[in-house]
């Protein structure tokens, strides 16, 4: 992955911020929840006035983990760090990139 700089206001979630379409995650500049396929659901944490966290997620369990990995080894991130000021083109990255991006900063 090229060198990105993650906006330092993003939570420690790489889900979070995003609404998924299929295997694709966008970036909604608000507090979505990419995790749930099909649809743009606020992030369960947040709306409980925790902070999110990926580590302490409720969707973060074993119940979800086959899902979870699909999703990680399968699905293309669009976060807003990666688009190009003047540009209409979208670029994206593998979500387990983004995942460990996030996760390891």
């Amino acid at each position: 992955m090229e060198h990105m700089v993650v906006d330092p206001g993003r939570p420690a979630c790489p889900f979070y911020g995003f609404f998924r379409i299929g295997m694709l995650l966008m970036d909604n500049r608000d507090n979505a929840c990419g995790v749930v396929p099909g649809g743009c659901e606020s992030c369960v944490m947040e709306m409980s006035r925790q902070t999110p966290d990926w580590q302490k997620c409720p969707w973060n369990n074993e119940g979800h983990r086959v899902s979870i990995e699909l999703a990680l080894e399968h699905c293309v991130i669009f976060p807003r760090e990666l688009e190009s000021r003047g540009s209409s083109e979208l670029r994206g990255v593998r979500l387990r990139e983004w995942h460990e991006l996030i996760m390891h900063r």
